[in-house]
């Protein structure tokens, strides 16, 4: 996962990369589809030339990956990838909440509960991709705790891939009410300073329950 400066220099190719991957998050390119101008240009209105560069940019990230005289295909999700995302997202999260709770406001608290009250509500209404929006919300949130520019940077690579894993695999019953539930123990719990270990247990189930429903799905 890289920065990738020519994008951010030409709007028409940071945005032809920016659909192409909010289209893989969603699944709306699923996994092992090929991906081709012609289609890109019909279902995206996305020219040649930003295609291209948006391709050479997404296969850097692994997004995407080119099998020569073949194509450029949508690359797969694997129990390793969730593995080492989740690896990195514990490495990070609860480090920066440890090094940074003592600071938390009465203000962040608030916002961290507002967010619990939209998932809540995205559940009740069966929204999976709203409920999925507002966790990484919740969770950025904390992340921003801290004043690390380049964890922020590395965070925000790792919660791309946490919506699409999230779209793939959060059918399972009862994992939302968990996923609640484990949220507001974080609040609760930053409150008294210990937040820290709530986010590490809820990190820990999560990647479990992930691992379980990928390698039921497939």
């Amino acid at each position: 996962m890289q920065s990738h400066s020519f994008l951010t220099h030409n709007p028409l190719r940071k945005q032809a990369y920016e659909i192409l991957k909010e289209a893989i998050i969603l699944n709306h390119l699923r996994e092992k589809e090929a991906i081709q101008e012609k289609m890109a240009k019909e279902r995206y209105g996305i020219s040649r030339t930003p295609f291209r560069e948006a391709i050479q940019a997404l296969e850097a990230d692994g997004w995407v990956q080119t099998i020569p005289y073949k194509g450029t295909f949508v690359s797969p999700l694997t129990v390793q990838d969730i593995e080492e995302i989740f690896e990195l997202r514990i490495l990070v999260e609860v480090h920066l909440l440890k090094q940074n709770q003592d600071s938390i406001t009465t203000e962040q608290i608030q916002k961290l509960e507002y967010l619990h009250g939209q998932m809540q509500t995205a559940h009740r209404f069966q929204n999976e991709q709203e409920f999925i929006k507002f966790d990484r919300d919740f969770h950025t949130l904390l992340a921003e705790l801290g004043n690390n520019r380049r964890i922020r940077a590395l965070y925000d690579q790792l919660s791309d891939n946490m919506r699409r894993i999230g779209m793939k695999v959060l059918a399972k019953e009862r994992r939302a009410e968990e996923v609640l539930e484990e949220h507001q123990l974080i609040i609760d719990c930053l409150r008294k300073g210990t937040g820290e270990t709530a986010l590490y247990e809820h990190l820990l189930r999560t990647k479990e329950t992930f691992i379980q429903l990928f390698e039921r799905k497939g």
